[in-house]
This record gives C-alpha cells, structure tokens and sequence, in this order.
C-alpha cells in the first residue's frame, strides 16, 4: 500500500487535510522501485480507495446526502489544472450483491483497448511525476438552524510514469536519463540552429536509446542562460577613479527597506577601504571581458655611433629679415562695412560669405556640356525662374508689412531671405 500523503502541489496544498491511514492504492501498473512508485507511459494504471477509506471520512452532515467523489490527475511539470477528471459514486456500495460500483481510476486505458474497450480517456504519453488526488466534498447544509459551510478532504497519491524503451529491460537495469542539450547558433524568427542534433548528442553521451524520436517534435524546452550568476565572480562595486571591489556573492535585503525594491547586501572579497562613507556613489558593473596579464620584457638600446654630419641651429639673430612689421590701426566692425545701409549689405554679401565665393573656372559656358553633368540645362532654367519668383514674393509680402507694428523681425528675416537667393544666383548656384 501507498501513504496517503505525499508532498503535494502548492495549487492544492492550502486544502489539504493529512490522515494516518492510507487512503489510495495502486492496483494494477506500478511498482515500487527505491520507494517511489514507478511505471511506464504504456501500461494501464489503475487506482482504488483503500477498504478503510470511507470508514476513516469525517461524518458528514445531512447523513452524506450530497457528498461527492472526484479523482484528479495532475502533472508536476505542468500547471495547476487536472489532466485527467473522473467523478465515482459509492452510494451502491450496501446495494445487493451483483450491483456495479466502480470506483477505481483508471490512467492510460487506452494503451489496452482489449480490457478497457468503453474508457475513451485522455492517454499519458509523457514521461514524468504525476500526482492523483481524491477529493470528498460535502456542501453547505443546514440543520435545525444550524449551517455548515462547505467541506473538502483531498487525498492524494504520487507516483513516477517512466518512457518504455526499446531494447532496455528495466526489471535487471534502471534507466539513467540525461537531457538532451544543444547550444543555440542563430535565431531566425521562430526557427533556431542548434549545435548539435539528436542523434549527435546521444552518440557523444554514449547513450544507448534516445527517449525523444527524431521524427516528433519536442513539446517540452527551455532556454537557459546565465545572468547574474554569483559564482561567475564577474560583480564589481565601482566607487570611481578605478577602485573595483569584487563582490562574491548578494542577496535582497526585505528588513532595512520593507517597500519595494527593497535593498540588496553584497559580500565583498575584501573589506571596504577607509575612505568609502555612507550614502557614498556606487555603481554596480559586471566585468565583460577577463584581465589580460602579459609579462614583457624591456632590453635596453645601446646606441652606436654614426658617421653623419649634423647641422647646427642657424644663428638667425643677426639676419635681416626681408619681412617688416606693419601693424594696422584697430577698427570695429561698424567702421568697416560703413552706416550706409545699402552699403552695408552689399559689403556683406561680397565679402563675409567668402565660403560662397565663386571661383571662376577655365571653362567654355556657351556649351552646356562642359558643365552641367548631372541635371539638364531646362531645369536649371527653371530653378533660376524659380528662385526669381521667389525674390518677387518675398518682396510683395515685405511691402505689405511696412507701417505694420511689430513687424520689425518679419521685414529683416524677408530681406535676409532675398538677399541669400541673389547671392546664391550671382555665384552661380541655381540647383
């Protein structure tokens, strides 16, 4: 017989009630191997109430009327919800002889159509730890103004589902399985290259069968990776100016600050220098790339004389220099473009945009050819009509501004814009 309580899931653990006496037994399909009940993905497996079970139940209220039976089957590697559903009912078991009262589970009846032919359950083909629970439920009831708020008992039972592997037979050797690992190359959408495939993987390991068929696809992976890991000894505390502590190994601190995200204690290969104070800066960095230590040695350079001929500094103090210092008085800015108004632009415009000095080129402009390359003569024609249409906009909506107040800015950032295309224009530019 199996105990009644195994460690259970955390989804139904808060419910569940623990008993002395055993309370599910395996009939059929499970052995018991290094004290875990063991079987295979291929073997039906059928599990009952012990005899006792229903002696040992808490009274129920309402003499039992309403109670319920239900079994539930549930992967440990999985989530919180039941595989596999069947609700029994032992109201006939003080029915007379002869009356059906089947309250036994039965798991992977499919894999013996034979001697199941009407259970058309769900059939278990992974491998795993599986876990099956009864659960008693007794609904709210009332008697003589008394209520009794809904009751549930849950008893479970643990056992092991092991693949059937051709070739090995497991009553003389226990199967010793090792995952099959790959290391991920690229990632292309949903595809990914591995390093190795299924059939390199167990040649390397020196497997003898392979669980997994190279054919079916795998529904059960993960991906790992190592982030943060404390043995690395990758973690440093950085307090500048290159003073690295290593930090060997941190864990959250939920005392010193109860609210989230809390504080983190980090233990240090050395101790703290004596300049590091409270609230001082910290970074906490992660060392990318390990210290490259190479020993090199310097051998010294002995210098040999040379046949040369060396020159002499020159003695320039005594040489006249054929260059005079002619200095010119200092004059603002104001004094060289003049207080003449048009004047002033046209100085600005010859001479402070020398970055758009044309320069003027041994070429034949009678002939297009010689220098428009890449645009034709009719657009430049029509940039020119273009830029010439813009200078009569510019100036019909600066007119329009003239006795408006506050139009100061507007009427000077107009003439700046006319005078920039003239510019461009007369350097040629029509682009």
């Amino acid at each position: 017989m199996a105990k009644a309580f195994t460690e259970l899931p955390q989804f139904f653990a808060e419910t569940a009630q623990e008993v002395e006496f055993d309370s599910i037994i395996a009939e059929e399909g499970l052995d018991e191997l290094e004290g875990k009940n063991v079987g295979f993905v291929t073997v039906p497996i059928v599990l009952n109430t012990s005899d006792s079970f229903l002696s040992n139940l808490p009274f129920a209220g309402s003499f039992g009327f309403g109670r319920t039976y239900r079994w539930d089957l549930y992967n440990t590697d999985a989530d919180n919800q039941s595989i596999l559903t069947k609700v029994v009912n032992y109201s006939n078991l003080f029915a007379l002889p002869g009356s059906e009262n089947v309250t036994s589970f039965t798991i992977n009846a499919s894999k013996d159509p034979e001697r199941f032919p009407l259970d058309t359950s769900l059939s278990i083909d992974d491998p795993g730890t599986y876990i099956a629970t009864m659960t008693v439920t007794d609904p709210a009831s009332s008697f003589m103004g008394m209520t009794t708020p809904e009751q549930k008992y849950i008893f479970s039972f643990e056992f092991q589902l092991l693949p059937d592997v051709e070739g090995v037979d497991e009553g003389m050797e226990i199967p010793k399985y090792a995952p099959y690992v790959a290391q991920i190359l690229n990632v292309d959408g949903t595809k990914l290259t591995l390093n190795q495939t299924l059939n390199e993987f167990q040649k390397r390991t020196r497997q003898k069968a392979s669980v997994i068929a190279p054919d079916n696809p795998i529904t059960k992976w993960s991906i790992k990776f190592k982030n943060q890991e404390k043995r690395d000894l990758s973690t440093y505390l950085h307090f500048g100016d290159d003073n690295l502590q290593l930090a060997t190994n941190f864990t959250t601190d939920t005392e010193t600050f109860p609210d989230s995200p809390f504080s983190v204690l980090y233990k240090l290969y050395e101790p703290l220098p004596d300049d590091i104070e409270e609230k001082d800066m910290v970074h906490v960095v992660r060392e990318m790339l390990p210290e490259l230590t190479e020993t090199i040695e310097l051998v010294p350079y002995a210098q040999e004389d040379e046949d040369v001929l060396v020159l002499r500094i020159p003695d320039s103090a005594g040489v006249d220099s054929p260059v005079t210092m002619r200095s010119t008085a200092f004059q603002s800015y104001d004094d060289l473009v003049t207080s003449d108004a048009r004047l002033k632009k046209e100085i600005e415009d010859k001479f402070l945009s020398g970055s758009e000095k044309p320069i003027n080129l041994n070429l034949d402009y009678s002939n297009y050819e010689n220098y428009v390359n890449f645009s034709s003569a009719e657009k430049r024609l029509d940039n020119f009509k273009y830029k010439v249409k813009l200078i009569d906009d510019y100036k019909a909506e600066s007119s329009s501004l003239v006795g408006v107040n506050y139009a100061g800015s507007d009427l000077r950032e107009l003439d700046k814009k006319i005078r920039n295309i003239k510019r461009r224009i007369s350097n040629g530019i029509l682009a």
